[in-house]
């Protein structure tokens, strides 16, 4: 994904959708293409235009070129919601992880579950980290909040590190990305960053000390 897929629709749409289109789109011009050989018997150029259409999208999506509106557009959206995440953190430094709490594996700090529940309101989160958060005087309500702001935001977790906050959108294997905001210290395209020790590819400010990541 990092290599490939240089539109990133799914930071401003939700994870894959950019693999999900462009899929979806060969397949329809193949389809067309087909269709037309038959249905069209009089002009040949009008056989050829989903050709075309699936040359052209070839180039847009595997093109050295790169197409980075996409990344300051999501911050423009998503502006508000960051800027909160970050209080929210900033004044409950005991919550250190988060996932979304939506896919197999999901975690507060150290404590996790592995299984096909989907924990979206406060009765399911009570269910699974009720004792937990009870434990470590973690408000449930600020869970809540934070799970929404991921879900609205995209993001699927959050790490909250000294030097840099950061949430991953989507990844794949050993290929991540997301956004960060930098605390103190520098980071740039090269460094490894937590918690698996990837090499970031990609480092682009997006705005107030916000940068776009994408780490292999």
């Amino acid at each position: 994904m990092v290599v490939f897929f240089k539109l990133f629709l799914s930071i401003i749409f939700g994870p894959f959708i950019d693999m999900l289109a462009m899929i979806g789109a060969f397949i329809l011009s193949l389809l067309s293409s087909l269709l037309l050989i038959f249905l069209i018997k009089k002009s040949v150029i009008y056989k050829v235009i989903p050709i075309l259409i699936l040359i052209t999208l070839c180039l847009i999506f595997f093109s050295p070129l790169r197409f980075d509106f996409s990344r300051k557009l999501y911050y423009q959206i998503n502006k508000g919601r960051l800027h909160k995440i970050e209080a929210i953190l900033s004044e409950n430094p005991e919550i250190e992880e988060m996932s979304d709490l939506q896919r197999h594996h999901k975690n507060i700090n150290e404590k996790s579950f592995s299984d096909k529940d989907i924990v979206k309101n406060k009765k399911q989160i009570q269910a699974k980290f009720g004792d937990y958060l009870k434990e470590t005087h973690i408000d449930i309500d600020i869970i809540v909040q934070l799970r929404n702001l991921m879900d609205r935001s995209e993001i699927i977790e959050i790490r909250n590190y000294d030097k840099y906050l950061l949430c991953t959108i989507d990844g794949f294997i050993d290929n991540e990305f997301g956004v960060l905001k930098l605390k103190d210290g520098t980071l740039k395209e090269g460094d490894s960053i937590e918690p698996w020790g990837f090499r970031i590819v990609t480092l682009e400010e997006i705005g107030d000390g916000w940068y776009y990541w994408a780490a292999t």
